[in-house]
């Protein structure tokens, strides 16, 4: 057989040096959009992520009613919402955070929603989330606990709510959100294991940021209702989901990379690769330029990435330039 040679590209071995500025988180792109439109307030959000996921929360939140200026990097809520008069349709496309978050601000929310998304997004879990809602107080239907999901808003009271989160921790993140906003606010309590835990926290960081009082209850999240969210102006930090290949990068090419635009004492889960490379052999230190990460000899490591699953593509491959070998647990969902 003939190979066409054209077709293909020769890759040459190099080395990563020099420096990047983190692009800004999607989580927390997600997070204070919707922390934003709830606040009721005017206000601003700065280094916004524009992806495809980020354009379906922003469009969908513009759908629901919120009066917003979008000017690209930066979003200024005007701090208003118009009722829709008629059902309101919205596409979450292949967004899975887009479909958990904003199902709970639909419930939330006066109006009528039908929510739908592409055909990969309708076979992807929402069931746990759909029960608790109905449990607090939704008019819904649904296909079994997938989209497409017909929401009668306006009617999400709060209360003691259970709720299996071993899919997604998206489900948590998303009852926790609209809490506040609630009449009861809401006791949340994980049955069983939490898939991707570090978000949570990210999301219990953010709100207590912008005013929020939450905390933890032996094993409940106590979100008291009636409070408001004080945001006027926030700056999305960078993402280290994204940074882990620079870093992976860097350590396993004998490179150099200095990376600024993170926040040393970040909530964000995926933090947590700094402190993998460093117990893989890298040197990582942190400047008044930013994180400096700088090749070493590579050893293997054992770690449960349950709480930090986008992290496992960069570690792995990290983990074939080891001197021994690595082993990466709890990494199913």
């Amino acid at each position: 057989m003939k190979i066409d040679q054209s077709s293909y590209r020769e890759i040459i071995p190099g080395i990563l040096r020099g420096r990047l500025t983190a692009p800004p988180s999607k989580s927390i792109s997600h997070r204070l959009l919707i922390i934003a439109a709830l606040s009721g307030r005017k206000c601003q959000i700065d280094n916004l992520l524009r992806s495809e996921d980020i354009q379906v929360t922003l469009q969908a939140l513009n759908q629901m009613g919120f009066a917003m200026e979008d000017l690209g990097k930066t979003v200024i809520f005007t701090g208003k919402r118009e009722l829709p008069t008629q059902a309101v349709q919205i596409d979450f496309g292949n967004s899975g955070t887009s479909a958990r978050l904003l199902t709970a601000v639909a419930a939330y929310l006066p109006g009528n929603f039908i929510l739908t998304g592409s055909s990969r997004m309708q076979q992807r879990p929402m069931k746990p989330l759909l029960l608790a809602l109905g449990n607090a107080g939704t008019k819904m239907e649904h296909r079994d606990g997938f989209l497409p999901i017909t929401i009668r808003g306006g009617q999400l009271r709060g209360g003691e709510v259970t709720i299996d989160a071993s899919a997604s921790s998206q489900f948590i993140s998303a009852l926790m959100l609209v809490a506040p906003c609630t009449e009861k606010g809401f006791r949340i309590t994980p049955d069983g294991r939490i898939a991707s835990a570090g978000y949570i926290e990210l999301t219990a960081e953010l709100m207590r940021k912008y005013g929020i009082n939450l905390h933890w209850q032996e094993q409940s999240l106590l979100i008291p209702g009636f409070q408001k969210y004080r945001i006027d102006r926030a700056m999305v930090e960078g993402d280290y989901s994204n940074i882990s290949y620079f870093v992976a990068g860097a350590a396993i090419s004998g490179g150099e990379v200095l990376i600024s635009g993170l926040e040393k004492d970040s909530a964000q889960g995926d933090r947590i690769i700094l402190e993998l490379a460093k117990k893989a052999g890298a040197d990582i230190r942190w400047s008044k330029n930013g994180l400096k990460i700088k090749a070493g000899d590579l050893r293997g490591i054992n770690e449960n990435m349950n709480s930090c699953p986008d992290l496992v593509p960069a570690v792995a491959v990290m983990a074939l330039f080891a001197k021994e070998p690595s082993r990466f647990r709890q990494i199913g969902h």
